[in-house]
């Protein structure tokens, strides 16, 4: 092990207005920091803040762009707490970028996890008008305006405005002591927006390991296919009620929450059934019982959590050849990797899983053998010392 100090580090985070991967991941890795002796103390605020405020749109665009109130209770906690790190993610809407120049007059370094795609896309996703979109890239965030990415104009323009006002003060180029990236593909995105590759270093997200060890008896065994995630439009989810459609003869469960701006349709297919949003045992059990895991996103994801949980405990994937997943899922050795947005290849892959027992046991155990050290706590935690070894810190 590297590291040996035990830095006090301020770990600083804007919540969602619903709890997402990204606060799961947040502070699954303060708890780590912490089990390893750190002194971690946390500032968060809450979009949930803006759900109740008669001008919570405006609140939220101003406070993206400049909020002084939460610039000076970030420089009071550091004065009070006096950290040795700042850890920082998403700063959006309520506390803005513009505190990064502040606390780097402190001379305190500053390693913010990258766990979506704001710094190079105003809505942070890629993805707009049922489509992947890059046209934000390289300083065009009037892209976001031209296409009402947010279908609402003025959320739009606050969303390219606040984007465009951070890039041209380089508050993230310039104060940002190193970015964390979980996978090749989104430090690539880094790269090709104009960030210093120098500065972004890989480290794949922590990974909620089964609770003993996986029974290799029971491994390929299971009931139904299984989706773990939003039931949204970006997630695909109309291409897997489809593929369900092509696989009559096997059940589908889906454990998510509905979005409620896309509804699903009223009529499912009779093999789909919805299970709600899971988590703790009832998501174990859910990995458990599961003969294969499935991702249909049409979006970049960040890191693919679901589809990690599924590999971690032995079960064969399907995913789509885009984004994240081609970086560490290995086609017929750790899962099956198909076209994107084709509900044929997912039906041909699934299919091929389920009716051939062999394949089913050689890609569990090779997905088993290959991630339970890649995305473990002590995998992460070695990887996190030695970057801030490389940096002096």
């Amino acid at each position: 092990m590297v590291m040996t100090r035990k830095h006090a580090i301020l770990m600083i985070h804007n919540d969602y207005a619903t709890i997402s991967g990204e606060e799961v991941e947040f502070h699954n890795t303060a708890a780590l920091l912490k089990s390893r002796g750190h002194p971690v103390d946390i500032f968060t605020r809450s979009s949930t803040e803006l759900a109740d405020h008669p001008w919570g749109n405006i609140k939220g665009f101003l406070a993206g762009v400049y909020n002084p109130f939460a610039i000076r209770s970030i420089l009071d906690f550091i004065d009070l707490k006096k950290p040795d790190l700042i850890y920082v993610q998403n700063l959006y809407p309520l506390i803005s970028p513009a505190v990064l120049p502040r606390i780097q007059e402190r001379n305190i370094p500053i390693i913010m996890r990258v766990a979506n795609y704001r710094l190079m896309c105003p809505n942070g996703l890629h993805f707009t008008r049922k489509e992947i979109c890059e046209r934000c890239l390289n300083g065009n965030e009037w892209w976001c305006v031209l296409r009402n990415c947010e279908c609402n104009h003025l959320k739009s323009m606050a969303y390219a405005v606040r984007n465009w006002i951070a890039r041209m003060c380089r508050y993230y180029q310039d104060n940002v002591t190193a970015f964390l990236c979980a996978s090749d593909f989104l430090k690539q995105r880094l790269i090709d927006a104009g960030y210093n590759s120098q500065k972004i270093y890989v480290i794949p997200n922590i990974v909620k390991f089964p609770e003993g060890a996986v029974d290799k008896k029971n491994l390929i065994k299971g009931e139904y296919v299984g989706y773990v995630g939003r039931l949204s439009h970006e997630k695909g989810i109309d291409i897997l009620l489809e593929v369900a459609q092509m696989c009559p003869e096997i059940e589908f469960r889906l454990a998510g929450s509905e979005n409620r701006n896309h509804p699903l349709p009223s009529i499912l297919p009779k093999n789909i059934h919805l299970v709600g949003f899971l988590h703790g045992q009832e998501l174990e059990k859910f990995y458990r019982n599961a003969k294969i895991i499935v991702s249909t996103s049409r979006c970049f994801e960040t890191f693919g959590m679901s589809i990690a949980e599924a590999m971690v405990r032995g079960k064969p994937v399907v995913v789509p050849k885009i984004g994240v997943f081609p970086n560490f899922v290995s086609d017929g050795h750790t899962g099956l990797l198909v076209e994107a947005g084709n509900p044929g290849s997912f039906a041909e892959a699934i299919r091929t899983l389920w009716f051939n027992e062999n394949l089913r046991r050689k890609i569990s155990y090779s997905a088993l053998s290959c991630s339970s050290e890649a995305y473990s706590a002590e995998t992460y935690y070695k990887s996190f010392a030695q970057m801030l070894h490389q940096l002096n810190i």
